[in-house]
Parts: C-alpha cells; structure tokens; sequence
C-alpha cells in the first residue's frame, strides 16, 4: 500500500531511508569517518521525530540511540 504519513508516502519515505543507508555505506566503505557520523547523526534525528510520534514504536532504534550516545 502506498499509506500517508505526515504528508510523505510511505514509498517516498522508504527511498529516503535507502538512499540515506546507501550514501553511509558508502562513507563507511572509503574511510570517511566524519562524513559517516554526520549520516549516523542524521539518522538519529530521524528516528527521534519517529519515537515521538510514536513511543511505544521502535523499539530497536530506540535501543540503538541508547548504546550510540544519541538518546536524549
């Protein structure tokens, strides 16, 4: 299904979330650690705006903004 959410498809926001994943890996993969913590960073925005639509979601990222320092 093609579901709205805060005004994205859910189609759109699934191709966001590849492109991101795929421009980290590829920081990652050439050594660029500052460009791959400013993605990881970013990401952590992402999932905090998420978290707070829905607390009792996400349970994994919320683990993973805990052990990465990025849980405020």
């Amino acid at each position: 299904t093609n579901r709205r959410h805060g005004g994205r498809s859910t189609t759109l926001r699934n191709q966001q979330h590849e492109n991101f994943v795929k421009k980290n890996i590829l920081a990652i993969r050439q050594g660029d650690s500052e460009i791959a913590e400013a993605w990881f960073d970013q990401a952590a925005e992402y999932w905090k705006q998420a978290i707070a639509l829905t607390p009792g979601n996400y349970i994994e990222a919320q683990n993973w903004l805990k052990i990465t320092g990025r849980f405020e």
